[in-house]
């Protein structure tokens, strides 16, 4: 076996071992370079779901807030509305607000409501329907 590596020319020797560091050069950085991508590409998933995530809480807290003022202004818009002028009285007759049933007040001719019954349409909530 020795014997036939010995007749082989020197220069056919070196282009077999400069072929052979050369295949293995490539696929050594082929693999770090698949790895390391592979690698950063689990990074960029991670960043984007935490993006997301926040995104959708400073939506909630956003429409969480528009609510809120949306209430304290029916309220204090309601507040205003029992506090003035003519004294409140409540009818026997009863009014379906949200899924409640509501005693209708009435303050001189008008009933008086919180206007709280289209609220779920504006907030995307589902009402329970029960017939």
């Amino acid at each position: 076996m020795t014997e036939k590596i010995q007749n082989v020319r020197y220069t056919t020797l070196m282009f077999i071992a400069i072929l052979f560091i050369s295949l293995l050069t490539i696929s050594s950085l082929s693999f770090f370079s698949i790895k390391s991508s592979k690698n950063g590409l689990y990074h960029l998933g991670e960043e984007g779901l935490l993006t997301v995530h926040q995104s959708m809480m400073h939506s909630f807290k956003a429409l969480n807030y528009e609510i809120q003022a949306k209430l304290k202004n029916s309220l204090s818009s309601f507040e205003n509305d029992i506090m003035s002028g003519e004294p409140v009285q409540f009818d026997i007759s009863k009014k379906l607000v949200g899924n409640f049933q509501v005693p209708v007040m009435i303050k001189g001719k008008h009933p008086l409501t919180l206007g709280v019954a289209g609220l779920p349409k504006k907030t995307g909530r589902k009402e329970n329907k029960e017939n």
